[in-house]
């Protein structure tokens, strides 16, 4: 599942990620695997990240703003920094669409603190890139080049490309632009570095 919708959403393809993921979350449920802490907080991220995306994309879609919010409060029941740091950036995304700006970018600085503490420089930057993109001021254009900088250092070719597809809806608009990149490349995008 985590694979195929990392593609999906990397090509904007976010329905398709969330057949994907409503196809295989049954089972998923039923085999227990989500008492489990690790795979609680990676699937319940990747599935808030796709309904976030399709929920930036239609506003009105209550049905994903609903499962948004069920996902950040399933990961957040998880007491860990990791789980901290994305439901928080989860949280930021999700604000962004709503609307409260200021509110948002603030979430964003939250997000990418926690982050840091949970050693995941990867989504740090990406908080920050995001962050950045959400304030739309020339202090925001510093942010988007710094967490840029750090993801073209570490191989992503396309940062807010990519850092869209782990922090959706921030700056859905912002990045639609980005769709002609070739499907077949998405894997290419990034190193095997955790993030």
């Amino acid at each position: 599942m985590i694979p195929e919708t990392f593609v999906f959403t990397y090509v904007l393809k976010f329905h398709d990620a969330w057949k994907r993921i409503e196809r295989t979350w049954g089972p998923l449920k039923k085999s227990l695997l989500l008492t489990m802490d690790l795979l609680r907080i990676e699937a319940f991220h990747l599935r808030g990240r796709v309904a976030l995306a399709i929920f930036a994309l239609d506003p009105d879609n209550e049905k994903m703003k609903a499962d948004v919010k069920s996902c950040i409060k399933n990961i957040s029941k998880v007491k860990t920094v990791v789980a901290s740091a994305l439901a928080t950036l989860l949280e930021a995304g999700f604000i962004q669409v709503c609307g409260d700006k200021k509110k948002a970018i603030r979430t964003f600085e939250i997000a990418e603190a926690r982050c840091k503490v949970a050693e995941m420089r990867g989504y740090a930057a990406c908080a920050r890139l995001q962050r950045g993109i959400a304030r739309a001021d020339e202090d925001g254009a510093v942010l988007v080049l710094e967490g840029s900088d750090w993801l073209r250092e570490h191989g992503v070719e396309n940062p807010p490309k990519f850092s869209a597809m782990f922090v959706p809806g921030a700056a859905k608009k912002k990045t639609s632009g980005l769709e002609n990149d070739e499907e077949g490349q998405a894997a290419d995008n990034y190193k095997s570095e955790r993030f």
